[in-house]
């Protein structure tokens, strides 16, 4: 059932992306960390949020999106 639970709420963050801003992401070290990922892409715009999957352990699962606050 917890797996279940993250399954959900995973869909639903990805489900509440906008597509037209994100660039999605893998191959993703499973050792990375939000802080030292994000100044790798914020040299092509502010970012709105980072969203990296995580698997039952809590470790990066390799994959994840970045939505920007812009299109472009």
């Amino acid at each position: 059932e917890l797996n279940e639970k993250k399954h959900e709420e995973t869909l639903k963050i990805l489900n509440s992306l906008d597509l037209k801003k994100c660039v999605l992401i893998r191959g993703v070290s499973f050792d990375t960390k939000e802080e030292t990922f994000r100044p790798l892409f914020e040299a092509f715009g502010p970012i709105s949020q980072i969203f990296l999957v995580r698997n039952p352990n809590g470790k990066i699962a390799g994959f994840g999106a970045i939505e920007f606050e812009t299109e472009e």
